[in-house]
């Protein structure tokens, strides 16, 4: 009888344990998923983006930067409602390759955004650098950034007004006024890490770190 004592108590001990380093390893995972989900809240913006991001790996985490041993090239064009006559479309070119005695990756990406057929057009041309370590056998981390310029560019010629409209005909009784200016350049930067093998990958971007101002009137 006693012997069943014992094993009853020592089968609770280990539940007990068991259930302690579950709750732990999940209190664990709650911590990083809401620090991944509060760093997300603060980040937003109007980037155009790919829905196969895997094939613009650069324009997402510049740590992708020279990923693989060859020279890599990328090519992606997006017309979203190409119903409206190219309503939004995109267009992205990148390079990237790596040089495996300086343990780093370099390349380039130029992304132009046509949004509303020539209403709001973004250009952005970066350069991209990317160092790779091995703090285990098989397992690197790369850490990445990117630097360059961005445009932003209004086209509003093609706006039309309340005042640009002739009561009596209901057309366009005068040419639009252009409004001054038109078009800003800034400096834009980001930066990403990224854990992988051959086997897995895992990364984290974050765009806009120096939070530049692309505001083109001043609004008071």
């Amino acid at each position: 009888m006693l012997k069943y004592v014992v094993l009853s108590v020592l089968l609770l001990v280990s539940l007990a344990k068991l259930s302690i380093k579950l709750r732990t390893v999940m209190l664990k995972k709650s911590i990083v998923f809401y620090i991944f989900v509060f760093l997300s809240a603060l980040g937003y913006g109007q980037d155009a983006v790919f829905s196969q991001y895997y094939a613009a790996p650069v324009k997402f985490n510049p740590a992708f930067t020279g990923l693989t041993q060859m020279p890599l090239i990328n090519l992606n064009y997006r017309n979203q409602w190409p119903g409206f006559q190219k309503a939004y479309v995109t267009y992205n070119v990148g390079y990237s390759q790596f040089f495996e005695k300086k343990h780093s990756g370099v390349g380039l990406y130029v992304q132009a955004d046509n949004a509303g057929n020539g209403l709001y057009v973004t250009n952005e041309v970066k350069g991209l650098y990317a160092y790779q370590l091995e703090p285990t056998k098989d397992i690197f981390l790369k850490l990445g950034i990117e630097a360059g310029v961005m445009s932003n560019h209004v086209g509003w010629e093609k706006l039309l007004f309340p005042d640009d409209i002739d009561p009596k005909t209901g057309g366009s009784g005068q040419p639009v006024e252009v409004i001054d200016p038109s078009s800003k350049t800034y400096l834009d930067i980001g930066a990403g890490v990224l854990l992988y093998n051959k086997h897995f990958y895992v990364g984290y971007a974050m765009s806009h770190l120096n939070t530049p101002n692309n505001q083109l009137l001043d609004v008071s």
